[in-house]
């Protein structure tokens, strides 16, 4: 951790005078107090964050710490409780934890058993962080900016910012299991738009610094808004469609909850009934691998304190594994993969597509002309239950390698049948965006867009 000087430090002291500079411990500390309160079961999951950031040519923001308790209660029935508080709020916290159990007990309730928790090579926290500079982050603002006006200087800047994190988290149980780990993002977002065009915007986000001060963010936003800011009609008539690494990224983050154990044996997901069989084109091969090293989704444990395995959630276009929490594990004698919040909900963590070996000049010479999503702004409309996809995007028109033009924002309406089942291609454009790495779609099916 750094202190407000950008020097290593153990981060700011609680306000009711004990010492928290060993996260595990402090855990376990509160985990034994609410046994000692009543709780047949308990676990804690503390959190302590120290953020900086900068916007356009301001001034650096922070250092802005907070801090957060999770604690978790259950008495010998499996009836639950939690709360959650500040470090200065301890006592108050365990209270309300024991206070609020009720409810149906559950027989599935049980503590999670002490598994082999990795916390080193993992490639999540940025030693260099500690010599980075406020002139350090100030130059990742002023070389995007000097980025965009290198391609155009008809193009504005609408917003850019820099924000870093550094996290630390430990977890306890009474159950004998307890954690640590520290982990650091760094990301650059901004918008650029032309006098009269699109507004475009995007984002990088990395584990470490050196990534994102070095990838051209305004370089990418200033080409991508000039290409969209050219008008061209939808083509007429069947054409592929090829997703984009964004769009790619986007529909999985929006259908990853339809591969949750529990809505596919309670009939809430599209892929219901459907496990162990062909739901798509055998080049569609996704896992979830949250022990990927430097990854935005890596982790040493979920949390509820388990380490988690990679899931093969589709191997060559077979439906294969789902993700189980602590309750679903129990009810079918299988470990939990360790992607669960400490509320139940789900945690994935990267979601990794193998791509192909051909790249997007070899594969759209051949496509003719054709509609490339270009990005989805919404992933609200995708239903992981239905698996439709009713989403705004917004779409360049190609003639090969060659971009005629955009129709602006389109409503993309499809499912995820249809895309999976039409997947002729991924390309061998490997991108990270957010929790997705993967390559470009191509889809022999005509999708169909309609326009705002």
């Amino acid at each position: 951790m750094t202190d407000k000087n950008g020097k290593p430090g153990a981060g700011p002291a609680p306000s009711d005078g004990r010492r928290w500079d060993d996260l595990r411990l402090v855990a376990v500390r509160i985990a034994d107090e609410a046994r000692k309160a009543g709780a047949a079961h308990a676990e804690v999951l503390l959190r302590r964050r120290c953020r900086r950031a900068v916007e356009d040519r301001g001034p650096v923001v922070g250092p802005l710490w907070d801090d957060r308790i999770t604690l978790r209660c259950a008495d010998a029935r499996g009836r639950r409780g939690h709360a959650t508080g500040t470090w200065a709020e301890v006592d108050a916290t365990v209270a309300k934890a024991i206070a609020a159990i009720g409810g149906a007990p559950d027989p599935h309730e049980r503590p999670v058993g002490r598994m082999d928790i990795r916390d080193r090579g993992l490639g999540i926290d940025d030693p260099r962080l500690p010599r980075v500079t406020d002139a350090d982050r100030q130059a990742t603002i002023d070389d995007n900016l000097a980025g965009v006006a290198s391609i155009s200087r008809a193009l504005k800047v609408k917003r850019l910012t820099y924000y870093e994190e550094r996290e630390e988290r430990a977890f306890a149980s009474t159950a004998e299991v307890s954690a640590a780990e520290a982990s650091t993002r760094f990301s650059i977002q901004g918008a650029v738009a032309g006098a009269g065009g699109p507004e475009v915007d995007g984002l990088i986000a990395s584990r470490v610094f050196a990534e994102v001060s070095s990838r051209p963010l305004g370089v990418d936003l200033a080409r991508r808004c000039l290409a969209l800011a050219k008008a061209a009609p939808l083509p007429e008539g069947p054409t592929h469609t090829v997703l984009g690494q964004r769009a790619v990224a986007r529909l999985l983050e929006g259908l990853v909850p339809a591969f949750a154990a529990d809505r596919v044996a309670g009939g809430t997901s599209f892929l219901a009934g459907k496990l162990g069989r062909v739901v798509g084109s055998a080049r569609l091969h996704v896992i979830d691998d949250a022990t990927r090293m430097s990854g935005l989704g890596t982790r040493a444990f979920d949390e509820r304190g388990v380490p988690s395995v990679p899931v093969p959630l589709i191997k060559e276009g077979v439906a294969g594994g789902v993700y189980q929490g602590p309750l679903d594990a129990a009810v079918h004698d299988t470990r939990p993969t360790g992607h669960a919040r400490i509320d139940g909900a789900l945690w994935p963590g990267n979601l990794v597509v193998r791509c192909g070996n051909r790249t997007r000049n070899m594969l759209f010479p051949d496509l003719g002309r054709f509609v490339l999503v270009e990005d989805i702004f919404d992933v609200s409309g995708i239903d992981p239950v239905t698996g439709r996809i009713v989403v705004p995007a917004r779409v360049l028109v190609h003639d090969g390698t060659d971009v005629l033009g955009s129709p602006g924002v389109v409503t993309l309406e499809t499912t995820a049948d249809e895309i999976f089942q039409n997947l002729e291609n991924v390309a061998s454009d490997q991108e990270r965006h957010g929790l997705v790495d993967t390559g470009s779609w191509v889809v022999s099916a005509p999708l169909r867009f309609v326009p705002a």
